[in-house]
């Protein structure tokens, strides 16, 4: 027998199992990712506190809230609806924890919660304001940096979808010129 050979063999068949191994836990990994990247932000807490805060007077379709809006809601009487808009900005911030620590599918979470994210922290910026200087400045840090980063993801894609529209307007009237 040729025990050359059959080490050769041996390894190679050694390596062929060590690399779909590899293959296989780097195939589960992100298939992991992606299933534990759904259902981070309750969407019905979102419905149920932003029709709360309407009831109560608080406009919820402008994109940040007004001054008048801003002093009704940290006035001591009306704690509640702060503690409904602090319910919101904490699930947001276990969101962003996870993005930022890249636990995260980035795309999916992106696709997923973007903009309700960049809606949400816009809308209330005077909140989380509010808290930092009240309690913590990092306070809704996590927050912060998520929701920057989605809006500069945000504005860069914008930036290619604008690109590949005068591409193609460029393009189409060339072609009529031709024609």
């Amino acid at each position: 027998m040729n025990y050359d050979l059959i080490q050769t063999i041996t390894g190679i068949v050694g390596l062929i199992t060590i690399f779909l191994l590899w293959w296989q836990i780097k195939s589960e990994s992100k298939w992991k990712k992606l299933s534990f990247s759904t259902d981070k932000i309750d969407l019905l807490l979102l419905i149920t506190n932003k029709k709360i805060l309407s009831d109560s007077g608080i406009d919820m379709e402008k994109e940040t809230i007004s001054d008048e809006d801003y002093e009704k809601l940290i006035d001591k009487k009306n704690i509640e609806l702060l503690y409904k808009i602090r319910d919101i900005l904490d699930m947001l911030e276990n969101f962003a924890i996870l993005y930022n620590i890249n636990i995260l599918n980035r795309d999916y979470a992106y696709e997923s919660y973007s903009e309700n994210v960049i809606a949400y922290y816009k809308k209330f910026i005077k909140i989380i304001r509010f808290y930092q200087n009240k309690y913590d400045v990092f306070y809704f840090n996590n927050l912060e940096i998520c929701a920057k980063k989605l809006i500069k993801k945000r504005d860069e894609e914008q930036k290619k979808y604008e690109k590949l529209e005068t591409k193609i307007r460029c393009k189409s009237s060339i072609f009529k010129v031709r024609f």
